[in-house]
């Protein structure tokens, strides 16, 4: 139309996971002999984590360096069992995934539950083997919370304060309930970073183009983390969950006796009540119908001969509801809306009727600090916006 002023030409930026690259680097390699009563630390060097990019998670490929002879049967948490402890700690020293009672079946739990892509149950990829004599899987501690966006990714580039992981060798007594006939496999740990690279600022091809530099809400911490609390097995009784103040993205629980074993989910209440901030979220519940929604929306969970149920472990998860989101952006791009928001004294309890024979149970917890550079959206719409860092209350 005559006397229009032109459109201004629109400005694109090139999002940080379409200029930055997937990039994945083997950066340490240990060898250590299984003791029959001694714990080994099998950890990288000064348990420094190669320093580069943006962390999308830390990987250990554990394999047979030297075949054990035959025979030979795992205690209970199988092949994940050669792992007795395994933590990744921030450049400060604070826990980020796992804590002293993290042994590798825990982290295995936190690997299977953890949203990150379609398929991340490492018992169904190809490097899995729980054979005896020649064993060999893959344990991450998984940081990103969206594949497509980076949410969670780590700053990883200043070698002088490094990220740090700690793994310990289980002893051949904790390892095998009948050791192998003759000698024990000798297990190799490589360890791998999984990162984005750093992008230019402008693509290399189209100087003209912006391009987005670091992922969003940088700094975002995306944790893993045990507690366990004794229960009065046969009685009723609601175990309170501690680790509060951030957001819940996934809840774990797993029953043991006092042998420390692992015991059938038959051991959880039923009925079964958990509880948030004193709404009902499950009441009357059966631990079955928990299973099945489980089963619902973890990939690769459901096949021609379903995958076989974990001893005394239930979940509730926030992180993939639909199965299809499996990183939980929903509507607002973070997967706040679908998460948990809590505070210090939010109080969230499972409880009911406990079976006999349990003696404590341990809670998984998957809780994300987000860093918001601006007001919530959500806490706005109800009056009470936020500053970064604080706690985030409910999103809905």
């Amino acid at each position: 139309m005559a006397g229009k002023a032109a459109a201004a030409p629109r400005q694109v930026t090139i999002p940080f996971t379409g200029a930055a690259h997937a990039y994945r680097r083997k950066y340490y390699t240990s060898t250590p002999a299984i003791v029959g009563s001694a714990t080994i630390d099998a950890s990288p060097a000064a348990n420094k984590i190669f320093a580069y990019g943006f962390l999308r998670a830390h990987a250990v490929h554990v394999t047979a360096a030297t075949a054990a002879s035959s025979g030979g049967t795992y205690a209970t948490g199988g092949v994940w069992n050669a792992i007795s402890n395994l933590v990744v700690r921030q450049p400060g020293g604070q826990e980020m995934f796992g804590g002293p009672n993290m042994t590798g079946w825990l982290s295995y739990l936190a690997n299977k539950q953890a949203a990150w892509k379609l398929y991340s149950d490492p018992a169904l990829y190809p490097s899995y083997s729980s054979s005896v004599t020649n064993p060999s899987f893959v344990l991450r501690s998984i940081f990103e919370i969206n594949c497509q966006s980076g949410l969670g990714s780590l700053p990883n580039q200043n070698d002088a304060a490094p990220w740090q992981v700690t793994v310990v060798q289980n002893t051949a007594t904790g390892l095998f309930t009948t050791a192998p006939t003759t000698t024990n496999p000798t297990l190799k740990y490589d360890y791998f970073i999984e990162c984005w690279t750093v992008p230019s600022p402008r693509n290399p091809l189209r100087p003209n183009v912006r391009q987005m530099t670091q992922p969003p809400l940088l700094g975002t911490l995306n944790k893993w983390t045990t507690q366990q609390f004794q229960v009065p097995g046969g009685s009723q009784f609601d175990v309170p969950l501690v680790r509060k103040g951030n957001s819940l993205r996934n809840l774990g629980l797993i029953t043991f006796n006092s042998s420390n074993a692992q015991i059938a989910t038959s051991n959880f209440p039923n009925p079964l009540t958990l509880q948030w901030d004193g709404t009902l979220i499950r009441a009357n519940d059966d631990p079955a119908l928990w299973i099945d929604d489980e089963y619902m929306v973890r990939g690769g969970a459901a096949a021609t001969t379903p995958e076989t149920q974990d001893t005394g472990v239930l979940f509730y998860k926030m992180s993939d509801p639909s199965g299809i989101d499996v990183s939980a952006t929903g509507i607002d791009g973070l997967g706040m809306v679908k998460q948990w928001g809590t505070t210090q004294t939010s109080t969230i309890t499972v409880g009911g009727t406990w079976g006999a024979t349990v003696s404590y149970i341990v809670f998984l917890t998957n809780d994300v600090q987000y860093v918001l550079p601006s007001p919530n959206p959500y806490a706005l719409a109800a009056g009470e916006p936020f500053l970064s860092n604080m706690a985030q209350p409910s999103a809905v």
